[in-house]
């Protein structure tokens, strides 16, 4: 079962964002060097996109943290 069927307030924009967050997530969980400065700055963009999309949610949304849970 994906997030969004899931948690109804994934669906926002889905289409667009699940698609570069994925871009995103691979380009650091799936690194060859887990020390390589091009991994960590994936990471952080991944986590920065998660907390945009946190933003963009109307209405009552879940907190950040299990937010972020649910998008990793």
């Amino acid at each position: 079962m994906s997030a969004s069927s899931e948690n109804p307030h994934l669906d926002i924009n889905a289409d667009q964002w699940i698609p570069a967050l994925a871009k995103l997530y691979d380009s650091f969980a799936n690194t060859l060097d887990p020390f390589a400065p091009e991994r960590d700055l994936a990471e952080i963009r991944f986590y920065e996109q998660v907390a945009t999309w946190h933003e963009f949610i109307d209405g009552p949304k879940p907190p950040l943290q299990e937010f972020k849970r649910e998008s990793s």
